[in-house]
């Protein structure tokens, strides 16, 4: 199972409830989310199959030869709920992930990585939703699945940071960003430092200090985040979007030192 870039660019702005600890945390470039799908027919070799999660930076995982793959009616369950992602109707989508899961669960008859891809998906329509409490719940799981299955993929990590950022867009910063910091450890275990995983997970730190008004801590990684885009050849609308963060965190820096 392959996954494709489906979401590249898409600007996700998210409010949270109206509480007195509500904080906006302002629209992100998402470069490297993911949507789980399956592109290979089900009668294809496993053998000559490889699974890529992340681009070209990392050359995937073999699947297990004693293992198949899902059956047709898996396959079209978690393509629809794809292409409902990709339209934005991402409660539909979260309801067909979770049915493709428990198709494959029945058809493997115990966990893999590719299970945890769909639990994975469904965390991602849930934080999409900005239903905070469901992504946590799916992201969590997909994630000790990962661990269980031992996924050496940089999905763990990307799952993390991700778990991170509905942490502080609920304003638990303490916890929010310290998974976003495991994640990016893990990717520097990983040697990914020039991957966009990685430039994902220091933007998602810096925006989450940005909206602490800890502007000299984001300024770093906001730069940091935007020599990688630059060496990883993103498209304008990504450096533009990472150019103004600077500024605006440039601005306030010096706005607190002249008050």
């Amino acid at each position: 199972m392959k996954k494709v870039p489906m979401l590249l660019s898409v600007l996700a702005t998210i409010w949270l409830p109206a509480t007195a600890e509500t904080v906006f945390i302002k629209p992100l470039v998402m470069p490297t989310l993911r949507v789980p799908t399956i592109k290979v027919a089900p009668t294809q070799s496993v053998k000559t199959v490889k699974q890529n999660k992340t681009k070209s930076v990392e050359p995937g995982r073999l699947v297990k030869e004693q293992e198949s793959y899902p059956t047709t009616a898996n396959n079209c369950t978690c393509e629809h709920a794809s292409k409902l992602y990709e339209q934005g109707k991402y409660k539909e989508a979260a309801f067909y992930y979770n049915k493709t899961a428990e198709i494959m669960l029945g058809q493997y008859k115990h966990e893999n990585s590719d299970v945890a891809d769909m639990r994975y998906g469904q965390g991602l329509c849930y934080y999409m939703l900005g239903d905070y409490a469901q992504s946590d719940k799916w992201f969590t799981a997909s994630i000790n699945m990962y661990k269980r299955v031992k996924d050496t993929s940089n999905q763990i990590a990307v799952t993390m940071a991700l778990l991170g950022d509905s942490h502080n867009r609920q304003t638990r910063y303490g916890i929010g960003d310290q998974l976003v910091k495991d994640a990016i450890a893990l990717l520097s275990q990983k040697q990914q430092q020039k991957s966009a995983d990685y430039e994902y997970c220091l933007s998602l730190l810096a925006t989450s200090y940005d909206a602490q008004n800890r502007q000299k801590e984001a300024l770093p990684l906001h730069k940091q985040a935007l020599a990688l885009k630059k060496q990883l050849k993103v498209n304008a609308v990504e450096i533009k979007q990472k150019q103004n963060e600077i500024n605006e965190d440039i601005k306030a820096i010096e706005a607190k030192q002249s008050a």
